[in-house]
């Protein structure tokens, strides 16, 4: 999941430029034509989703927990509905980037759910937390070595 995250946010970051130009030229091409169409600001909207995204897909790709994964699928699903929502009018090419975002939603829950328990890239070191006679086993034997080594200094 780690090159996943590194080429997705790559490409996100590249995209925004991409989404943003056809974002502006779909709101000029609406206000010049009088329409009614909010495609144009729904793109821009995506575009800085997908900005956001990326940066965050690439600054977290390597981490453990489950706050990286859990911000790109809230970012990338927030835009993945505004694009679907705003892909009316003249700027259809949002449903495309509709589609990006959205297994870009799909990947970050799948990496999510694989990461449920892990906590390590060792797999000795991984215990479930909730484990409680595991973990009350591990301190005391922490706490005996301690009190071991303060006694031996005395």
């Amino acid at each position: 999941m780690k090159t996943w995250k590194l080429v997705s946010g790559i490409l996100s970051i590249i995209l925004f430029v991409v989404v943003a130009l056809q974002s502006c030229a779909a709101g000029v091409a609406n206000s010049l034509g009088d329409g009614k169409d909010a495609g144009g600001g729904a793109g821009i909207l995506v575009a800085i989703l997908m900005l956001a995204g990326g940066i965050v897909s690439i600054a977290t790709r390597k981490s453990k927990g489950k706050g990286g994964n859990i911000s790109l699928i809230v970012l990338f699903g927030i835009a993945t509905f505004m694009a679907f929502i705003g892909a009316t009018g003249i700027f259809k090419d949002l449903l495309i980037w509709g589609i990006w975002c959205f297994i870009n939603t799909m990947m970050a829950i799948a990496s999510l759910l694989r990461n449920k328990h892990q906590l390590s890239d060792n797999p000795d070191m991984n215990v479930d937390l909730f484990d409680a006679k595991r973990n009350e086993n591990y301190y005391r034997t922490i706490d005996q070595n301690v009190r071991q080594d303060d006694d031996n200094n005395f």
